[in-house]
């Protein structure tokens, strides 16, 4: 068994950075471009159809209650 040994501030320094920066090029993309679209579709008045289109799926066959019920 290797021996247990105490991390250089400078290894997790790099590793912290690594994982930052994995997120910012991976993730905030994909947060920006689903904000976009539904800013888009509320602005067209879009998200009402989206929901009622939803509604089925996310009701009856994930058995997700409705809203204040």
């Amino acid at each position: 068994m290797p021996p247990i040994r105490r991390p250089l501030v400078r290894n997790l320094a790099a590793k912290t950075m690594a994982r930052i920066e994995w997120y910012l090029k991976e993730a905030v993309p994909l947060f920006l471009a689903g904000t976009i679209l539904l800013f888009g579709l509320d602005r067209l008045s879009l998200l009402g159809a989206v929901h009622a289109a939803g509604e089925p799926v996310v009701h009856h066959l994930l058995g997700f209650a409705r809203e204040g019920a």
